[in-house]
């Protein structure tokens, strides 16, 4: 999947994160941002700011949108113009909540583009994916 913009001058994106409660959203994002990891809960949602320079010395500029993990106060509404939802699973499948935060086929049929990351990826690979959402570009 690639982004939807791509210029040559630093374009902004907003990436809402989502997933369900210890799936690992946070420490996902504060690795990619080279941030301690903590195993702190996040409650609502909290923003990381990031310029992301690629190895062909272009950058982007991304907000994270790191949604916790219950559906208490949290809505649809987080992801009004987002570029992208990152689901953040143990394993990939199916998953069967009915919540939009926790449903990548509800994601999809509402028409996001949907990016998958399970534990294992954040543990090995965490730039993988959003060097796919930027076309391949890699990540310094």
């Amino acid at each position: 999947m690639q982004a939807k913009r791509h210029q040559s001058s630093p374009v902004a994106y907003k990436i809402v994160v989502t997933g369900r409660p210890g799936v690992g959203k946070t420490a996902w994002i504060r690795k990619m941002l080279g941030l301690p990891v903590s195993n702190q809960q996040t409650i609502g949602c909290e923003l990381y700011k990031a310029k992301i320079v690629f190895t062909d010395n272009t950058m982007a500029f991304v907000t994270f949108w790191d949604l916790g993990g219950t559906d208490y106060g949290l809505g649809e509404g987080y992801f009004t113009n987002c570029d992208a939802v990152v689901m953040v699973k143990r394993q990939m499948g199916v998953d069967p909540s009915r919540s939009i935060l926790h449903n990548t086929d509800l994601l999809i049929q509402k028409g996001y583009q949907v990016l998958e990351v399970t534990t294992r990826m954040n543990k090995e690979m965490p730039y993988a994916v959003l060097e796919d959402f930027f076309g391949g570009k890699k990540i310094l």
